[in-house]
Parts: structure tokens; sequence; C-alpha cells
């Protein structure tokens, strides 16, 4: 078991207020004070007057961690041994270029890039005091890279991709994202400890392997959950036809000893996912049609209702 225990990340979009992760811990011993918020970690991103602050809320207390006259996005939090990691961008004056950055009780440190110009961190992970940050970094290509404890290392097969979520799990570290195919669209990718799987991006729901000089796909990995020997990875799946338009649909990658995908039913597009592996079971959260809240137990579709009279 990791002692910094599991992150769940979830994004929402207010009019003032992004929150793009949080991290539940176990009240503190002996407490007796009533705080629904104790031992919750939540970070965003607060839009105020053109600039953007990064916050991070202990016990539903807000710290801000940027300047409120700089514009800065945050991504991720975690929280290992009393100490609090938050994951995020900083961006200079003009907005052209960004530092991926990790602040640690407040405390920022730019992750290195080299002589590159700009980096963007997606996603990040603490395990065993580690800190792992998958992302971005631009120089004459855009990168796809993984640090560990500040270090960058460049991902196989990651160039003009994206990485959007990274897990660990028994010292094996997953990062997924997806990577440009000349003429076929994007795949999507799985590196295990920097060494790429390709995916693919040949799926369609009637099973039917999709090829054609009219057909476009595209894959956009966005969660990932270990449980054992098998991986799990959720986004969504989409079929460009010049001829007929668009269709996407979530999908489930299963990555072990075999590896499948299959289309979660009801879908159109999958928005904001949530994703964990529990007792054998897959859940998945996400948003159809721009409408419905939807769970997948196990590819099975339930809706989430909405509240009485929204």
């Amino acid at each position: 078991t990791n002692p910094c225990g599991r992150v769940a990340r979830f994004a929402c979009i207010a009019a003032l207020l992004c929150c793009c992760g949080f991290v539940p811990r176990e009240k503190h011993a002996g407490q007796t004070q009533a705080n629904e918020l104790e031992g919750v970690y939540v970070v965003g991103t607060l839009y105020k007057c053109g600039h953007n602050v990064v916050v991070v809320w202990e016990n539903g207390v807000p710290k801000q961690l940027t300047d409120k006259k700089g514009y800065a996005l945050a991504e991720a939090v975690s929280v290992c041994g009393g100490d609090v990691y938050v994951a995020g961008n900083v961006y200079d004056a003009d907005r052209r270029h960004s530092k991926a950055t990790v602040w640690k009780n407040g405390v920022p440190q730019v992750l290195e890039t080299g002589e590159a110009a700009s980096s963007r961190a997606t996603a990040m992970v603490v395990s065993d005091a580690d800190v792992y940050v998958a992302g971005l970094v631009y120089g004459d290509t855009t990168m796809a890279t993984l640090w560990k404890n500040g270090v960058p290392q460049s991902l196989p097969d990651g160039e003009d991709g994206s990485v959007d979520a990274i897990a660990v799990s028994d010292g094996t570290v997953y990062v997924t994202g997806m990577a440009f195919r000349d003429g076929t669209g994007t795949s999507a990718m799985l590196w295990c400890n920097g060494m790429p799987t390709d995916l693919g991006n040949e799926w369609y729901p009637d099973g039917i392997n999709v090829d054609g000089a009219n057909v476009h796909n595209e894959c956009f990995p966005d969660g990932i959950s270990v449980d054992g020997a098998d991986v799990y990875i959720t986004g969504w799946f989409l079929k460009y036809d010049y001829d007929k338009g668009a269709d996407g649909h979530a999908v489930l990658w299963k990555a072990g000893e075999f590896r499948e995908l299959s289309l979660l039913p009801g879908i159109s597009y999958f928005l904001g996912p949530v994703m964990i592996v529990s007792d054998g079971h897959v859940y998945a959260a996400g948003q159809m049609d721009w409408r419905t809240a939807m769970v997948w137990k196990d590819g099975k579709t339930i809706p989430l209702s909405r509240p009485a009279g929204k």
C-alpha cells in the first residue's frame, strides 16, 4: 500500500473558480471539533481581473500559492507524510511560455527543462516520498516528459503527443497519453517505466476495424488505474469520417496479460473522467451529451440523477 494514499481527481468549471484535484485524508486522532472538510485538500485556480491564482484549500482554509498579478493554472494535488504537493504551471507576462512547477508546502520548484523555453505539467503522483510529474516540454518538438523529483526523462515515441495521467504501483510508473500517427490520427499510449506500448486506434463500436482514406481516428486517454497486473485506462475514441462527420465514444482499455478495448455504452462524448478500481470492480465517471453525469461499473451504464427542480 502506498503510504502517501490514493489521489482522486475531478474537474469542475465555475464562473470564478476551477477546481482540478482533491485528496481526502483520515481525520486526526483525538479531534473533537466538527469540520466537514477536515482532512480534505483541494487545489484549483481562482480567476480575478484577468489574472489566475493557484490556491490550495487545506481543511477548507485557502492558501494562495502564486502572485495575484501573475497567471498560473493548477493541475493536481497529493499529500504524503504530512507534506502537501501541488503541480501546476506558471506563465510569463505575455502568457506565451509556461513553466511546469511543483509546490511543496507552498514553496515552488520549477521543473528542469534544459534549453526548452516552455513546459507544462498535466498530472502528478507522490509515492514513497518520490514526486512524479507527467507533462510536456516544448522545444523544437513537443515532447512527452516524466519528471522524477524534478529530473526530466523524455518518453520514447512521445514527440508531438500528450500525457494525461500517471500512476505508480509496486515501484512501476505508468503514464498514459497519445501520440500522433501520420495519416491515421492519434493512438493511445501507455508507458511503463518509460517503455512505450501503442494501444492503437483501430476500434469502432460495431467491432469492424476501421480503415479507409476518408476516415480519421482519434484516441484521447485521460485516466489510469492499476489493479495487480492489470492496467486500466479510460478516455474517448473519436472517428471522423470526412463523408459522414464525427462520432465519439467513451472507451476503457485493459492492458495486462491481454490487451482489449471496451466501448462504454450509452455515450457520445466522454468528459471530465474519474476512474478507480476497487475489489476487482472498475468504476468510471464522466459526462454524457454535455448534460448527463454518468457512472460506469464494469461497463454498465448508471446515469446520475439531477437534484429536484434542476
